[in-house]
């Protein structure tokens, strides 16, 4: 492979930083010759350079190249003529300089530069236009930067072969050969976006760091030579994985101005000089594996793997190493997380409180394989890969609340609570899982009121059997029960049911086929077919049980058994099917004479003759539901006269 050793003799690379030219309207009013005069008047004071000159900058000054403005200030945004230039390039170069000395340009005889012109036209480091003019107060721009140089160093002998133009905007350019010269020997790197503004004007800052740089490189050597890479590669910041990718390459010669014993190379890319390594980097991943789509915990698993080798093509702090996949370029993380989970705590499927519990383990080390914002983790468990939240969801509850055994309000309430703060570890919609002494219980957020929440005469009740219409005349009746639990009505059931043919009565009386309206305690329980398991006292109906209407006998509204014996002159057959199975409404319990008797809860599928009907199996389901020791009561009226109650 052929290479070609070029010796530099002071050479800089021109920065690639342009700063935004500023206005200094005081100082744009100065000619250039005041500002080189007061270049030897004042002491500097250059807080305004920026930190990537600061070393340039103070070259120079050491040099007395440069002090600085009337202002104590460096004016680094300020641009330069080509006079300037000149001057700061001869008192570098340490020309001699003649005071009377003339060059032969005709628009330079009587400048304030003329002595530098002329020394530096006498050392080959500049020349004219090709008219006899070498412009001293024009502008300097980055092609005629590159020119004085590769002239004042003589360059352009230290390179051999032709340099390919890497930049676009440099292709037919007048300056293309000499910007190529420093480019091919290391000089000028371009910019970020792959051009190299041949034509911008260079500011006092950038003059002034490629001066310094130049004159600081004097004794610096470079090795180039062509070397073939046969498959797609990578170019990094530095000669180092852990530098950063800066871009991917297909096959291709490149040019290699420096070498590492460790198999890095420097090469000049359209993003500056960069580095390739190689000699690639492979290691043995002994288990499986994740891949990662950023070097970080949080950024999404993409792959799992079995154990096998993988390339390195990058390497990042923690552990992190970046490798070839087929779903691209991906992370895996080399040091495992360990955590120490010091509580109880509960698995999920997902990243979720709403995801559904897996499982709840005691404390312990956990190895984390994946984070999520808001503290979730996952970790490898027994049931697959599962997540935990390690900051534990608190919210506070302003006002009573009642727990259930399952996120429904038709499920068992287990517990009422006064106002507090309470751990979450599920939710479902508006209902939350709690922590509780008695273990994970349901609460809702939102929970709502029931009809009779509002109800001002059952205080001392907690079962309500509440039986409506949508008014008077109708026996279409609707039939709710409501359990009362630390201190929360909840409804247990809602049916359909009939009441009398007639309706409710405004005025109860033995004659009409109507229902009462108001709130009755609970009587006994009974039926043909026995106890379906109720708390109520029962009562087996036998065949020759009655209920007495008589309203002139002394056992009006009472069970009695036949014959009557003159006891009574009418009463109501028990042993009929309606009554299979029922229980008493305590109306009329004064049995005053008239008012009405024989008022149950029984199975009915139509209309009663002043009775509640439902059908035989609710009417079992309310039975078995009462319980005496909860004080039941019924209430029966139209749903526009509940206020009532």
């Amino acid at each position: 492979m052929k290479s070609t050793k070029i010796t530099i003799a002071g050479i800089v690379a021109l920065t690639s930083l342009v700063l935004p030219t500023s206005s200094f309207a005081e100082l744009e009013n100065q000619t250039q010759e005041k500002i080189a005069q007061n270049e030897t008047k004042y002491t500097p004071n250059f807080n305004d350079v920026p930190e990537w000159a600061k070393e340039s900058v103070n070259y120079l000054v050491n040099k007395n190249v440069l002090t600085g403005m009337p202002d104590g200030t460096f004016s680094p945004n300020l641009e330069i003529d080509r006079g300037s230039a000149v001057t700061m390039m001869a008192k570098i170069l340490n020309l001699n300089i003649e005071p009377s000395a003339k060059p032969s340009f005709t628009d330079s005889q009587n400048h304030w530069a003329t002595p530098y012109i002329a020394a530096a036209e006498k050392a080959g480091v500049i020349k004219g236009d090709g008219s006899g003019k070498f412009n001293p107060s024009g502008k300097l721009t980055r092609a005629s930067m590159a020119s004085m140089l590769v002239h004042a160093y003589k360059l352009e002998g230290k390179i051999h072969g032709n340099v390919p133009t890497v930049f676009g905007d440099l292709k037919g350019h007048w300056g293309e050969k000499q910007v190529n010269i420093l480019v091919g020997l290391g000089i000028s790197k371009g910019y970020g976006d792959n051009s190299w503004k041949p034509d911008q004007t260079v500011t006092r800052v950038e003059a002034s760091s490629l001066i310094a740089r130049t004159d600081m490189s004097k004794d610096k050597e470079v090795q180039l030579k062509q070397i073939e890479m046969p498959k797609n590669f990578f170019t990094y910041n530095e000669s180092s994985l852990s530098s950063g990718i800066a871009y991917e390459y297909e096959p291709q010669p490149v040019t290699v101005f420096e070498e590492r014993e460790d198999g890095w190379i420097k090469i000049q890319t359209g993003l500056g000089f960069k580095w390739v390594c190689l000699n690639e980097k492979k290691i043995d991943i002994d288990k499986n594996f994740f891949t990662y789509n950023a070097p970080s915990l949080s950024s999404g698993i993409a792959y799992g793997y079995e154990p096998q080798p993988v390339t390195v093509i990058e390497e990042r702090e923690g552990g992190w190493i970046r490798i070839s996949t087929g779903l691209g370029l991906k992370w895996v993380c080399l040091n495992e997380k360990k955590i120490d989970i010091n509580r109880s705590f509960i698995t999920y499927n997902e990243p979720s409180l709403s995801s559904g519990i897996a499982y709840e383990y005691e404390p312990q080390p956990v190895t984390v394989i994946e984070e999520r914002e808001g503290g979730w983790i996952r970790i490898p468990t027994g049931l697959g890969y599962k997540w935990v939240l390690l900051n534990e969801k608190r919210v506070d509850i302003d006002r009573d609340f009642t727990t259930y055994d399952d996120a429904s309000f038709s499920a068992n309430v287990l517990g009422g609570y006064s106002p507090q703060t309470v751990t979450v570890v599920e939710e479902r919609g508006t209902w939350l899982r709690i922590r509780t002494q008695g273990g994970f219980q349901w609460m809702n957020t939102q929970e709502p009121r029931t009809v009779v929440d509002n109800f001002k005469t059952i205080q001392n009740n907690q079962q309500v059997i509440l039986v409506t219409t949508n008014g008077y005349g109708t026996n279409n009746a609707q039939i709710r029960t409501f359990d009362k639990n630390y201190g929360k009505w909840k409804e247990i059931k809602n049916i359909n049911g009939k009441i009398g043919r007639d309706g409710f009565a405004n005025q109860m009386s033995e004659t009409v086929t109507q229902s009462p309206r108001g709130k009755y305690g609970i009587g006994m329980a009974f039926g043909r077919q026995g106890n379906p398991g109720t708390k109520l006292p029962w009562h087996d109906i036998q065949s020759n049980d009655v209920w007495v209407d008589d309203s002139n006998s002394e056992l009006y509204n009472t069970l009695q058994k036949k014959p009557a014996y003159g006891r009574w002159n009418s009463a109501e057959n028990m042993n009929v099917s309606a009554y299979d199975y029922g229980f008493v409404i305590n109306y009329n319990t004064e049995r005053t004479p008239g008012n009405g008797s024989a008022i149950f809860f029984h199975v009915s599928n139509t209309w009663t003759a002043g009775c509640t009907g439902a059908s035989k199996q609710d009417v079992i389901d309310i039975l078995r539901w009462i319980d005496p020791d909860k004080n039941p009561v019924i209430i029966q009226a139209p749903e526009s006269e509940l206020s009532n109650y």
